[in-house]
């Protein structure tokens, strides 16, 4: 991403790319009011480029987003750092440029709003249910709202049976809602689902199958075979906030079959890493992207895109985040990536990718380093071997931490690297360093 976000969105366009509207910045510090249009490259790059910013002063983040039929963007409520909004706004790309205009603002109960599911019916209104609103206070309201222009004609729906907040909302096949998870008035975290039918401005809810176990701040998207998947999210270990609970982000992905109320899960290929205020969307291709988030083992929102090929239960992630790993270039436009951390310890994996114009192909097959390493240092020799010295073994204070004295060198055969250690180490122990020739 050009920025790292956290409760900013994601959404596909009608012609396939991306509009990125952010949340947090990569401080999570606070708000911003940049906007991007993506462009899919030919692997898992996308090509960023600036779209303008949204007309809130101070940016937004926590706010409710959907694509409507005629192409247009429907911003709802969100949190700016200070205030809670019950604002709206319609965005129209023309190129890659997006123009926002004002809409009609949410009606109390609830007006201002954050933290609230937002999807299309099947009728064409907008369907917006739960949040967190004013005094910090969870809400059951479902507001329903009929768009003409930048007019919205808004009607209180039947009421969920239970408050909620950080919990998601989806329009299934069928015309139903689907509401999974959140967290109640009280910091309850819920497992439990609802089905909402809709008829006229009455929403019959009936409970379905329980989440495999409490979820918030997760993703919920509908695959193209009907299925839908649930993704990462925050649990914790008691039934409320306190102060002997301990949050939990996950890496667990669930794919989830409906058939009347009940929805059969399935456990999926796990996420690279925990992750949690992420965001997800399926492209024409049905190719699945999670965008953005916060994980277990970093204190800022990410700048990672994950591209996931779904067959079955599979799910193949073509990317990873990676920090104090080696870069390394090889003949014939080739890089080399060796060791670094997803989150506190060091990798032994090495990943090969082609560089073709602004994109890189990344090979699925791997290779290993000999041990676990980040924070060491490499360079490329004139015979096209490779030198690796020093490092740590984690930056996890609560285990033993090894800084490495060891020197290896590697030779590259294809799409793997044989690894000799060298009897010469590097005197003393060290990392955050660097070598040149």
């Amino acid at each position: 991403l050009p920025r790292g976000m956290v409760s900013g969105e994601t959404i596909k366009l009608q012609d396939n790319r991306m509009l990125l509207i952010m949340g947090f910045t990569s401080s999570v510090s606070g708000t911003t009011q940049n906007c991007f249009i993506g462009q899919i490259g030919p692997s898992d790059n996308v090509q960023w480029q600036p779209a303008g910013i949204h007309p809130d002063a101070v940016g937004l983040r926590w706010f409710g987003t959907v694509l409507l039929s005629d192409g247009r963007g429907l911003v709802t409520g969100g949190f700016t750092g200070t205030f809670f909004r019950d604002l709206t706004y319609f965005g129209t790309v023309s190129g890659n440029v997006i123009t926002w205009v004002q809409g009609t603002t949410i009606p109390s109960p609830p007006g201002v709003v954050i933290q609230h599911g937002a999807s299309l019916l099947s009728d064409g209104r907008y369907a917006q249910v739960g949040g967190l609103i004013s005094g910090l206070i969870a809400t059951d309201t479902v507001r329903l709202g009929t768009i003409s222009g930048s007019t919205i004609s808004w009607a209180l729906g039947t009421v969920l049976p239970v408050t909620r907040r950080v919990h998601t909302q989806v329009t299934l096949p069928d015309g139903r809602l689907l509401v999974t998870g959140g967290i109640d008035i009280l910091n309850k975290m819920f497992s439990n689902t609802y089905f909402g039918d809709v008829s006229g401005n009455s929403v019959t809810w009936t409970q379905g199958s329980e989440l495999p176990y409490r979820l918030s701040s997760h993703t919920c998207t509908v695959l193209g075979d009907g299925r839908i998947l649930v993704v990462g999210g925050s649990t914790w270990n008691g039934a409320v906030i306190n102060t002997s609970d301990q949050l939990i982000i996950t890496n667990q992905c669930f794919f989830g079959n409906i058939s009347g109320t009940t929805i059969t899960w399935t456990t999926g290929t796990p996420l690279p890493f925990s992750l949690s205020e992420h965001r997800t969307m399926l492209d024409a291709n049905n190719f699945f992207w999670i965008s953005g988030g916060v994980n277990n083992g970093f204190d800022s929102s990410l700048t990672t895109m994950l591209r996931g090929k779904i067959v079955g239960t599979t799910i193949d992630w073509n990317q990873l985040i990676m920090l104090n790993h080696i870069l390394i270039p090889l003949n014939g436009n080739r890089v080399l990536t060796v060791g670094g951390r997803i989150e506190n310890d060091g990798l032994t994996q090495c990943y090969f990718g082609n560089v073709t114009g602004h994109d890189i192909i990344w090979s699925s097959n791997t290779s290993s380093f000999p041990l676990g390493v980040l924070q060491h240092a490499a360079i490329p020799l004139n015979d096209s071997r490779i030198l690796v010295n020093g490092g740590i073994n984690t930056i996890n204070t609560l285990i033993p931490q090894v800084i490495r004295t060891n020197t290896w060198i590697g030779t590259v055969n294809g799409s793997s690297v044989t690894w000799v250690e060298s009897n010469n180490s590097i005197g003393s122990p060290d990392r955050f360093h660097s070598m040149a020739q």
